[in-house]
């Protein structure tokens, strides 16, 4: 009486069958998994606006539900577009505004010739606490 695994494996056939079976599966399987991912969606072109409109943040695109109020010059990354309306991400808020609210170029500060002008005057005297 033999109390072991019989010559008949548990796939219904003999030894060396199940294991050519498993040499056939690691066999196809392999090449599936070693090629390579498909390419990424292509990214948005802009991944950031900046505000040139004081605007709300709309909730829903076509929906009047406010988030809150963007801020000039604010800027705010872009999560999906939709004709156009432009889904946008602020710190952990999104909302939906119009897409010509906004630049996808950063706005340049401006300075006034009275912030300048201490930069320019580098020849003048210093002032009397520096022993001049």
């Amino acid at each position: 009486m033999d109390v072991g695994l019989s010559s008949v494996d548990l796939l219904g056939g003999p030894r060396y069958l199940t294991g050519m079976w498993f040499a056939l599966i690691i066999a196809f399987t392999e090449p599936a998994l070693a090629q390579d991912p498909s390419p990424p969606a292509a990214a948005p072109s802009t991944t950031h606006v900046w505000v040139e409109t004081v605007t709300p943040l709309l909730r829903w695109p076509d929906a009047e539900l406010s988030v809150g109020d963007t801020a000039l010059y604010e800027k705010l990354e872009i999560v999906t577009r939709k004709d156009d309306m432009i889904r946008v991400r602020r710190g952990m808020t999104f909302g939906w505004l119009p897409a010509d609210t906004v630049s996808a170029q950063a706005p340049v500060a401006e300075t006034t010739a009275e912030e300048t002008a201490p930069l320019i005057q580098l020849g003048g005297s210093l002032p009397p606490m520096f022993g001049n």
